[in-house]
């Protein structure tokens, strides 16, 4: 086993070592470079810069330089212990300086000045302000002596093409430039800002101002208007007041004065004179323009009713007259009439007295009917007459069910008071012999 270890490193050595010296053999092409070249290979060199066998180079002359001799394009090949580059002579370049900047239309402006530049060197040409290129190069190059390259060529330009004036403005064109000529209501270089008119708040009195397109609009403070809310408002024009008030203009507003017998903000209701209760002892309060009247309870007499009636006794003519068309003694009664317990009365429990002919009316409870007694007791004499009301519950309904023989449906009877003096046992009976005879029920 161990000598054909060795028999196959000893082949290995054969293949990759020189039979002489020991020195390794390459089988690669070593670099090939020319003055003023640049080189392009179809494959990449090894890390020593050595190409292998099969590579093409292409050479050409650096920029400003010309090609004077040699070849352009070399192979590499390699066989057994030869390498070499197949093609020829190498390429050789032409690389003479130029003397002097190049020429260019009066007015360009050019980086390069007087001097000698190197081959390759390149001069960049700019137009005049106000001028764009419309044909040539903008850059001349040094080659072999020579500057090549077109003349570049400007022509003014219409800055206002580009359309660079906002909102409506008008554009001039300039050498160089231009001018936006703003619409009403902008400003700026290029009219791209709204005015603020209300920048000089031309509003007056307080008012708020509104910035629009080209103006402003004034909202006024209460009290004042115009267009700048300079003039104050004279609110009683309207004639707001009503009912022969007077007028009174204020700033922002008004006061209405009212007339007697109106009141409110613009004098628009007529004073309640009754709403303070001026007339006493239970007399009627009648409201009337400016005042009011009272009718006094029998009894009493004065503007307000405030004195007893002493020229009549016990009231006299303003007594009590019942429905027979009889005249009695005037006489208060004392406290509300007396009703069962769970009525309802028109007449307060807290009230101490009340006049001759006062009525009060009782009402049953939910539930419950009349069916005996009096609804109004009258107060008469300082008594309340009438009888005391009578009530009784509602009667329910009740349903009955009785059974039938030839039916599977049983038969819903409601009950009611008994009729003609039958039972209601026998009116049960009745309706279900009815029934089987296929008859109605009563």
């Amino acid at each position: 086993m161990r000598s054909i270890i060795g028999l196959l490193l000893c082949l290995a050595l054969v293949f990759y070592v020189a039979p002489v010296g020991g020195k390794k053999v390459r089988k690669r092409c070593k670099p090939l470079t020319f003055p003023d070249t640049v080189r392009s290979c179809d494959q990449e060199p090894n890390a020593d810069g050595w190409y292998r066998d099969g590579t093409v180079c292409n050479f050409a002359c650096r920029v400003g330089c010309v090609k004077d001799t040699g070849g352009t394009k070399r192979v590499c090949k390699v066989k057994g212990r030869s390498k070499w580059w197949t093609g020829g002579r190498g390429l050789k370049c032409l690389c003479r300086p130029c003397v002097g900047a190049p020429s260019h239309p009066e007015g360009y402006t050019s980086d390069c000045g007087a001097g000698t530049y190197l081959a390759g060197h390149t001069c960049v040409f700019t137009c005049p302000a106000g001028y764009v290129k419309s044909s040539g190069n903008e850059r001349k190059v040094c080659v072999n002596s020579r500057w090549r390259g077109e003349d570049l060529v400007c022509e003014e330009t219409n800055e206002c093409m580009s359309n660079p004036c906002a909102n409506g403005a008008t554009c001039e064109d300039e050498i160089g430039g231009y001018t936006c000529t703003c619409a009403p209501g902008y400003e700026g270089d290029h009219c791209e800002t709204e005015t603020d008119e209300c920048m000089s708040n031309p509003c007056e009195n307080d008012a708020t101002c509104h910035d629009e397109i080209g103006g402003y609009t004034c909202t006024c403070a209460p009290g004042y208007e115009g267009d700048q809310c300079e003039a104050e408002t004279n609110e009683c024009m309207s004639n707001p007041c009503a009912n022969g008030a007077t007028c009174e203009d204020e700033i922002g507003g008004y006061t209405c004065t009212c007339a007697p017998g109106y009141e409110g903000d613009h004098c628009e209701t007529e004073t309640d004179e009754c709403m303070s209760n001026p007339c006493e002892n239970d007399a009627t309060c009648h409201d009337e323009i400016g005042g009011y009247t009272c009718t006094c309870a029998p009894g009493y007499e004065g503007d307000q009713c405030e004195a007893e009636d002493s020229t009549t006794p016990m009231g006299g003519n303003n007594g009590y007259t019942d429905a027979g068309g009889t005249t009695s003694g005037y006489s208060r009664c004392y406290g509300a009439p007396s009703h069962p317990d769970g009525y309802t009365s028109g007449c307060s429990e807290n009230q101490e007295e009340f006049p001759a002919g006062h009525t009060c009316v009782f009402t049953c409870p939910v539930g419950y009917v009349k069916t005996a007694g009096d609804s109004i007791k009258v107060c008469e004499d300082g008594q309340w007459m009438g009888e005391d009301l009578v009530c009784e519950a509602t009667p329910k309904v009740i349903p009955v069910i009785v059974a039938q023989p030839s039916s599977t449906q049983p038969v819903t009877h409601v009950s009611s008071p008994a009729r003609s003096g039958m039972s209601r046992q026998q009116e049960i009976q009745g309706n279900s012999a009815k029934m089987a005879n296929g008859g109605e029920k009563t």
